[in-house]
C-alpha cells in the first residue's frame, strides 16, 4: 500500500496548539512528500479556516460541534462517515488528533481496513472507556514521555514518543511587534511587557498570572500586562473583574486570540506560563526559539522542555504567587542570562523542525502501510 492522503478529522470548533502541530505536519507532508493532507471539520470553524489558510484540503462536515459526541450519535453517523472515508480511496491513513475524533472516526477507519493512528496530545483520564478506545488504533503517538506514561498498559511496540513540530510561520521583528502592540493596545512605548498566551482554562491559571502581575507591578511601575487568549471555562469578563479587584485593571490589556502566535510572544519582555499538566506546551518552545525568556511550571511535558532545551526558569508545581513573581523579577533583571544563545536556538530549531517531525511520522506511516496489501 502506498499512502496518497492522510485524513485528519476533528469534532469540535476550538483552535489550539494541537491543531497547529497537526497542520504543520500536514503542510510538510504536502510540500515535501506529495501526500495530501485532508482535514474534516465543520464549515465556519476556526479549525476549518486555519487549515484552509495553511493550504490543506478541507472537507466540510455538518455535524454537532462538540469536543466529544454521545456514542449513540456516533453510531447513527457511522454509515455517512464510512461513505466519506471510502470516497477518499483505498490508499489513505486516518490520523486522529483527539479523543473525540478517535471515538467518532476510528471505528469507520477500522471497518474499512484503513490504517489508524491516534496522536495523544493531552492528559486524558485512563478510565475504562478511554482505555478501550486506545486499544483501537494501529499505533499511538505521544508528544512527551509524560503522556506515554498514561499509555503504559498498551504493548510498547504500539506506542511511540515523537516531538511536536515547531515551524515558525514568520520571523517577526521584536521592535516592530512591540511598537505595533503598543499602538493597538494604547501602551507606553517604553513599557515592560509581561505576557500570557493561552486560552482561559483553570488549568492554564490566568487568575494566578494576574496575581503575579500585581507583585511585579509593585516593583516595576512601568510594567504592563498583556493577556492573549479567549474564553475557556473562565471568561474574559471574569479576568477583567479580578484585575480590577486587585488594582491592576488600568495596566492590563486583553488582546484576544491572535495569530500568528509568534508575533505575540516576541513582543513580550517576559512570558509567564503558570499552566499545570502541560502535555508538551507550544508556548515555552515558541518562547525559547524566539528568544523571549519565560517562567513556567516544572511538571509534565514542560519539565521535559526545561530539562532538554532551557531558555527559561522552571518552578515547582506548588510554587506560590510570591515565588513565581520573585523568579519573574529575576528573569526581568537578567533576560540575556536566561534566554538561549543564538547558536543554541539554531540547534533547537533544527531538532524540533517540521522536517524531523515528518521524517519520524513517515517511518510510522510506512510501517503501517507495509502491513496492508
Amino acid at each position: 500500500m502506498k499512502i496518497e492522503r492522510v485524513v485528519m478529522p476533528y469534532t469540535g470548533s476550538e483552535l489550539g496548539g494541537s491543531h497547529i502541530s497537526s497542520f504543520t505536519l500536514g503542510q510538510a507532508l504536502q510540500r515535501d512528500h506529495g501526500i495530501e493532507a485532508v482535514v474534516y471539520a465543520n464549515a465556519g470553524t476556526l479549525i476549518a479556516e486555519e487549515a484552509t489558510r495553511r493550504g490543506l484540503t478541507v472537507r466540510t462536515l455538518n455535524e454537532t460541534l462538540t469536543a466529544r459526541h454521545n456514542p449513540l450519535y456516533d453510531v447513527m453517523r457511522m454509515p455517512a462517515r464510512i461513505a466519506m472515508l471510502r470516497r477518499e480511496g483505498p490508499n489513505i491513513l486516518v490520523h486522529s488528533n483527539g479523543m473525540g475524533s478517535l471515538q467518532s472516526w476510528g471505528p469507520a477507519a477500522k471497518l474499512l481496513g484503513r490504517p489508524l493512528i491516534y496522536h495523544n496530545r493531552a492528559f486524558n483520564r485512563a478510565i475504562l472507556y478511554n482505555r478501550l478506545l486506545w486499544q483501537m488504533p494501529d499505533m499511538v503517538l505521544c508528544v512527551s514521555q509524560s503522556i506515554k506514561g498514561v499509555m503504559s498498559f498498551l504493548p510498547q511496540d504500539r506506542v511511540r514518543v515523537i516531538d511536536n513540530p515547531f515551524e515558525l510561520t514568520a520571523t517577526p521583528d521584536r521592535m516592530e511587534e512591540r511598537a505595533r502592540l503598543a499602538r493597538e493596545l494604547d501602551l507606553p512605548e517604553d513599557a515592560l511587557l509581561i505576557g500570557y498566551a493561552a486560552n482561559f482554562w483553570k488549568r492554564k491559571r490566568p487568575i494566578f498570572f494576574l496575581d503575579v502581575c500585581k507583585r511585579i507591578g509593585e516593583v516595576h511601575p512601568n510594567a504592563r500586562f498583556v493577556v492573549f487568549g479567549r474564553k475557556g471555562d473562565q471568561s474574559e469578563d471574569m479576568l477583567r473583574a479580578h484585575a480590577a479587584a486587585i488594582g491592576i485593571a488600568d495596566r492590563t490589556r486583553f488582546a484576544g486570540f491572535r495569530l500568528p502566535g509568534e508575533a505575540n510572544i516576541i513582543a513580550m519582555d517576559v512570558h509567564l506560563i503558570p499552566a499545570l499538566e502541560e502535555p508538551f506546551g507550544r508556548t515555552p518552545i515558541e518562547s525559547l526559539l524566539l528568544g523571549t525568556p519565560y517562567v513556567a511550571i516544572n511538571d509534565a511535558g514542560n519539565e521535559e522542555i526545561g530539562r532538554r532545551f532551557g531558555g527559561g526558569r522552571m518552578l515547582a508545581p506548588d510554587a506560590s504567587v510570591e515565588q513565581f513573581a520573585a523568579a519573574s523579577l529575576e528573569v526581568i533583571a537578567d533576560p540575556v542570562g536566561t534566554r538561549l544563545s543564538t547558536e543554541r536556538r539554531r540547534i533547537v530549531t533544527g531538532q524540533l523542525s517540521a522536517h524531523n517531525h515528518v521524517t519520524n511520522i513517515l517511518e510510522v506511516y510506512n510501517e503501517l502501510a507495509a502491513a496492508r496489501p
